[in-house]
């Protein structure tokens, strides 16, 4: 009976759905957090959330689009036991599963013709495990964003951006887990102002000073 077949593949997408997203929760809760927000526990629950709606909803081609994009990303980012995992747990054999360690591998052409880049400058720690830098980028010269991003040991994170180019920003450590930014109150800020950072184990205070 087709409408038969169609609930089993509907409620099918939707557990294997749920389990990627607890792999996803596994994988990326606790790595960064700014303040106290850690994105990837909102992230997953948002994902959980429109897997439900997809589910309620019927929609089989939803759900086969939200597995589609999740997969894709652990592709690019070289996670090679995403599609041994899901096996494993659900049983199910996809074949975006068993094109994942030939389309990791793969290099995805960038076309940067049109892209605005340059690093103003970068800064290590005292005890020279952690950079920082200041970079101005966008997809004109018109639409700049100046970022501070921390290169840290196990990854990186953002830690200001504001709107402009040619900003008076400057930034410099205090200590190996200390970061002063001093800045204008004036500047468009895009990002959270946050006072502490965490990057896997290591734990960064930000002191941000606006004039």
């Amino acid at each position: 009976m087709p409408i038969a077949t169609n609930h089993t593949e509907i409620k099918r997408y939707k557990d294997i759905n749920l389990v990627a997203i607890d792999y996803l929760f596994q994988k990326t809760v606790g790595h960064f957090k700014w303040d106290d927000f850690d994105p990837a526990i909102r992230r997953c629950e948002k994902l959980k959330l429109k897997t439900e709606k997809l589910y309620l909803a019927k929609n089989l081609k939803g759900l086969e689009r939200l597995l589609r994009d999740i997969t894709r990303e652990r592709q690019l980012i070289g996670d090679l036991t995403f599609g041994s995992y899901m096996r494993e747990k659900t049983g199910y054999e996809i074949e975006v599963f068993e094109n994942l360690n030939k389309e990791a591998k793969q290099s995805i052409p960038i076309n940067n013709d049109n892209y605005y880049r340059r690093q103003c400058y970068e800064i290590y720690s005292p005890d020279l495990k952690h950079r920082l830098t200041v970079s101005e980028s966008g997809i004109s010269v018109n639409s700049v964003m100046t970022q501070i991003f921390l290169y840290s040991e196990k990854g990186g994170a953002s830690l200001y951006t504001a709107k402009g180019i040619n900003l008076d920003i400057n930034v410099h450590w205090r200590d190996n887990n200390c970061i002063v930014i001093e800045t204008r109150e004036i500047y468009e800020v895009v990002s959270r102002k946050i006072k502490r950072l965490q990057v896997f184990d290591n734990v960064f205070n930000i002191d941000l000073v606006e004039n």
